[in-house]
């Protein structure tokens, strides 16, 4: 028997046989209702169905002012990352990113309102290391740092400067990162091990006895909470989206501190996804 189901603007039709289609749509039901899904040919122009297309994406819709755009390759990693204020997605607002064929992060950098702001970083080393960082400020540049070059170019002067080196001082604030609930690093390890769970999207992508890290970005705001999820290493959809969740749910931290003032505080953690026999 076959069923048709809506997918984004597209229809496809799901037969009831195991195939990784199938386990697409088993997964995606699984998100926010209100999530949508498009398919694109390698052109980036509308596929018919999920079976002829190269990639897709996937729009969440975080609130009312905040739909996350994600690109995958159909089996594989993330393409990019947009963040828009509305809708429609012609108002960029937040992270945008993009990523190689092997889903590392290639660039990066936020909008606000529609305007380039705050640091931009263009191209990273094997050391996920920036190789050059610009600085905006309301969509206007501000300075560029190549760190391959070692040279500064600002927005006043069209010269190259080299790149100063500061002499490392030693702070007198009193910095603590934020910590999960217990305060020991293993509880946020148990936590991690008792709910991450490998999907079966990516067994049958993957096949038997292998493996697949997602790298996840994320900050614990002057709450505890957790906010502003990002992908910084990609795997394939199911398991980013695994990795998005578990971070997501993983309870109210012990916030971030400054000379004893609550702050946002940000971190990274890489999630290993085993596929058995």
């Amino acid at each position: 028997m076959e069923k048709l189901i809506k997918v984004g603007k597209f229809h496809f039709k799901q037969i009831a046989t195991i195939c990784i289609l199938c386990v697409f749509y088993s997964i995606s039901s699984a998100q926010n209702g209100s999530d949508l899904f498009y398919v694109f040919k390698k052109d980036w122009t509308p596929a018919k169905d999920f079976n002829n297309a190269t990639y897709f994406m996937q729009t969440k819709i975080e609130n009312d002012s905040t739909y996350t755009c994600m690109y995958y390759q159909k089996n594989g990693p993330m393409v990019k990352w947009e963040t828009f204020k509305d809708k429609n997605l012609q108002t960029p607002n937040g992270i945008f990113a993009w990523y190689n064929s092997r889903g590392d992060l290639d660039s990066s950098g936020i909008y606000i309102n529609g305007q380039k702001d705050q640091v931009w970083k263009l191209g990273f080393n094997d050391k996920g290391e920036p190789k050059i960082i610009e600085l905006y400020e309301n969509g206007i540049f501000v300075k560029k740092t190549n760190y391959e070059t070692k040279k500064v170019t600002s927005a006043n002067s069209t010269k190259e400067q080299l790149l100063e080196t500061k002499k490392d001082t030693t702070s007198n604030k009193k910095d603590k990162p934020a910590k999960y609930p217990n305060g020991d690093i293993s509880g946020w390890i148990d936590y991690i091990s008792a709910n991450l769970k490998t999907p079966d999207r990516f067994v049958l992508i993957s096949g038997p006895r292998t493996s697949g890290t997602v790298g996840v970005d994320f900050a614990i705001d002057n709450t505890g909470k957790v906010a502003s999820v990002f992908i910084f290493k990609s795997r394939e959809w199911s398991v980013d989206a695994e990795a998005i969740r578990v971070i997501k749910t993983g309870g109210i931290w012990i916030p971030g501190e400054i000379d004893g003032k609550k702050v946002s505080y940000r971190h990274r953690q890489k999630l290993t996804f085993q596929v058995g026999d």
